[in-house]
């Protein structure tokens, strides 16, 4: 069954599958859904989006304010990468090729020679006297003073007279056969298979990784003076409020010694249970930004009777002891302070060995008035 985002929920906790009956498994809400009366969760139920528990007092800031809500996130985020497969020699199986001599048969064409008589023509030879030409004469004015025309030679000249037809024998083509002819070449005649080791190229393919952040559980309160507490039957574990965290010390059964956990200090306290005469001791240590600080208190009921405490700063430490009155104000205080540069002792100072003293170093007691001077 899922539940739209948007659905309101009145009762105690968050779902209920009765309504006027029953709802099936496969039950689909898509708006809003309000219950009235308590619920009973008996199988797994997801909640998508953000979840809200509760409901505050109608307020002049913020009306109908929720408790607090549940919210799940987590980063999703897409990576592009590369795979190379680098170049490499690989056995493979070949089919390589054999060779030899082809033989090759054909049938050609082939003319046959031979005598064979033929009439050939022979040209007859003898003097003639031929018809020539005669360019006319011109005077040097141009005028034409013998035309020009045929005359027949005068001067014999050898020239063919005529001919006649002459039978004789010549060598030559008299005719043709076919032939069949055997050709022997060189060239494939099979093939067989080998392993040979082959060079195969790079690869370069790319693929899309996607990736997930760890979920976070994000628990928010609608208000900031909300405090928030974990019970374990009536034993508080935990307390979260604006100022900080509070948990009990480990082994504290009941819970009254506590840890406290704020922006700028840390500190864990721990009260002995009050004995039959009602005394009782309270001690802790505290680290602030300052410095660290720690504490021991003796009292019956609720009076402090004995006081100490220590300070260590990054310059100084302090150390200090008060005996409270009955009244509430200090009888007594003895503080001693211990610096780089001078020291300040509120008891008895005992030395055990030897005190140096820098070659331009004195020591001053201040001035003797009692018994006489040493």
């Amino acid at each position: 069954m899922r539940i739209n985002p948007r659905t309101k929920f009145t009762s105690v906790f968050l779902l209920v599958l009765v309504l006027s009956g029953y709802a099936r498994s496969d039950s689909f809400v898509d708006g809003s859904l309000e219950v009235m009366g308590a619920s009973t969760l008996r199988q797994d139920v997801l909640l998508e989006g953000v979840t809200y528990f509760g409901k505050l007092q109608s307020t002049a800031s913020g009306a109908g304010l929720r408790g607090f809500s549940v919210k799940v996130e987590q980063d999703v985020s897409t990576i592009e990468q590369e795979e190379v497969t680098p170049g490499r020699f690989e056995n493979q199986t070949i089919y390589v090729d054999d060779y030899g001599w082809l033989s090759q048969s054909s049938s050609v064409w082939v003319e046959d020679y031979g005598y064979y008589s033929t009439d050939i023509w022979v040209d007859e030879w003898g003097y003639s006297y031929p018809t020539i030409w005669t360019d006319p004469v011109y005077d040097s004015e141009g005028n034409e003073t013998t035309p020009g025309g045929w005359t027949t030679s005068l001067v014999p000249q050898m020239a063919i007279t005529g001919g006649h037809m002459v039978s004789q024998t010549v060598w030559g083509v008299i005719g043709g056969h076919m032939e069949t002819t055997g050709i022997d070449s060189w060239g494939v005649v099979g093939s067989h298979q080998e392993v040979q080791s082959i060079w195969v190229d790079e690869v370069r393919s790319s693929y899309t990784v996607t990736t997930y952040g760890t979920p976070h559980t994000k628990f928010v309160s609608e208000t900031d003076d909300m405090v928030w507490s974990w019970y374990n039957n009536n034993r508080e574990l935990l307390e979260v409020t604006t100022s900080g965290v509070s948990i009990p010390y480990p082994g504290d059964l009941n819970g009254n010694n506590r840890s406290m956990l704020t922006s700028t200090q840390f500190e864990q306290s721990f009260t002995t249970s009050p004995t039959e005469f009602g005394d009782y001791t309270s001690y802790g240590t505290k680290m602030t930004k300052g410095g660290l600080a720690t504490w021991e208190d003796y009292g019956v009921d609720q009076t402090v009777t004995d006081s100490s405490s220590a300070y260590l700063k990054p310059n100084e430490l302090i150390i200090e002891k008060k005996i409270p009155s009955s009244s509430g104000v200090t009888a007594s205080s003895v503080g001693t302070r211990i610096a780089a540069t001078d020291a300040t002792f509120g008891g008895t100072v005992k030395v055990a060995g030897a005190i140096l003293i820098n070659p331009q170093g004195d020591i001053s007691m201040g001035q003797y008035t009692s018994g006489p001077k040493p």
